[in-house]
């Protein structure tokens, strides 16, 4: 299994870099990333889940290595689970980050 210290440890990294203000909680059974008070993406054991555009949710998932996030029996549109084979190759986490952080500012924050 993946360490999720160090993806953690990637994710604060290019964040920074970005210059992107974020917030960590404990969701999902891991840590998520919060910018602007939305999930953004988290890692949870040893997986990197991600929130991109629904609209491009089946083309990701056919082209990457991820399988969708299931709630009880309902596919969460917009949620991917990218394994790690995909997540660690040169750039593709990266790729990710950049896609979670275009969508951000269309995506709708969680009801309290």
């Amino acid at each position: 299994m993946v360490n999720d210290s160090l993806l953690l440890s990637q994710l604060r990294d290019l964040l920074t870099r970005k210059e992107v203000a974020w917030e960590e909680k404990k969701m999902f059974g891991g840590i998520c990333f919060l910018v602007d008070k939305k999930m953004c993406f988290g890692t949870t054991k040893g997986k990197f889940l991600v929130r991109v555009d629904p609209e491009e949710f089946d083309g990701l998932l056919e082209n990457s290595n991820s399988e969708p996030m299931v709630h009880g029996s309902r596919i969460m549109k917009g949620y991917l689970y990218i394994n790690p084979e995909d997540y660690q190759t040169d750039g593709r986490l990266e790729f990710w980050v950049t896609k979670c952080l275009e969508f951000n500012p269309r995506a709708k924050a969680s009801k309290k």
